[in-house]
């Protein structure tokens, strides 16, 4: 297939790159001399970009289906080529002899290669044997990629009427079944069906959707200090005004508050609450104004939660 990268030959470099589909993804850093190590160290540090993670229950079980181009943990793989799959010593702990077991994986296409990377899959896989997971060969990561132009996916993304990735040949889904300790090109037809698939190949982690962000910088971090210790001043004065002169309904909010704390929120807050005893501030920035009186304490919404 157009725009596989190439694979060494070799037994000694197999656990570096592997053959089929699949690399082992490698990160190359060129240092100068010994001596300059801190400031290479921190010219690293001044360009490097942390991404953070955390897991959560998908909306619907074909949300990780291959098709979706899922990061996701637990489960079975979502293979990015269905056919050109990893080989039964790519899959098989150096350590204990066993088939390895899938733990997680992330879609990372990489924007300055569009051309063969268009799409693009980091696989890790883990020993059956927690305790090994400290030796060489316990922990394996593998890559896929495919060009955009590729057998399996259109140019533009799947509708979100489709339910399954488009069905293989008999022929070419019989090959992957074959190569599959997971048969994932089954456990596909169930999920989209939604019937429930035999347990098949090495156990499975809990299956949960890897939702991946940028850390936010210093600056961002700041910021969002300084604008909430904008809201809480806001907030102190709205409950002297209390104090002074009742409980406001929604009609009787003052209007140079709700103004300043409309401009106390900031772009990443495109939508949030705060909530003290007895009432709640919600507050839609950009769009209608919207105010509602409730009990509870203290919660911050993300964009398009509500």
């Amino acid at each position: 297939m157009p725009g596989r990268p190439e694979h060494a030959d070799s037994e000694e470099q197999q656990d570096e790159l592997t053959v089929g589909s699949f690399t082992s993804p490698a990160i190359c850093l060129q240092f100068p001399a010994t001596a300059d190590l801190p400031q290479a160290h921190s010219l690293v540090l001044r360009y490097m970009q942390y991404m953070l993670g955390y897991v959560d229950y998908p909306d619907k079980p074909t949300d990780l289906l291959r098709h979706r181009f899922p990061s996701k943990v637990g489960g079975v793989p979502a293979w990015l080529d269905p056919l050109n799959l990893p080989t039964a010593q790519q899959l098989t702990c150096s350590v204990t002899g066993q088939t390895m077991r899938f733990l997680l994986q992330v879609y990372c296409p990489v924007d300055d290669n569009p051309i063969d990377a268009f799409h693009r899959m980091i696989f890790l896989f883990i020993s059956p044997r927690g305790d090994e997971l400290h030796q060489r060969g316990a922990v394996r990561a593998l890559r896929c990629q495919l060009p955009r132009a590729n057998p399996f996916y259109g140019d533009s993304p799947a509708p979100a009427s489709q339910k399954a990735p488009q069905p293989l040949q008999e022929s070419e889904q019989q090959l992957s079944l074959e190569r599959d300790p997971w048969r994932v090109a089954e456990h596909e037809q169930h999920v989209a069906a939604g019937t429930a698939a035999a347990t098949v190949g090495p156990a499975a982690f809990v299956e949960q959707e890897l939702i991946v962000e940028p850390e936010p910088n210093e600056d961002e971090v700041e910021q969002s200090g300084q604008q909430q210790s904008e809201v809480q001043r806001l907030l102190s004065s709205y409950r002297a005004r209390v104090a002074d002169e009742g409980e406001y309904d929604e009609s009787e909010l003052p209007a140079d508050l709700v103004d300043e704390l409309e401009g106390a929120v900031g772009p990443a807050q495109q939508i949030f609450a705060v909530r003290e005893t007895g009432w709640t501030l919600q507050m839609h920035s950009g769009g209608s104004r919207r105010i509602n009186l409730h009990a509870g304490s203290m919660y911050a919404f993300p964009a398009g939660c509500c």
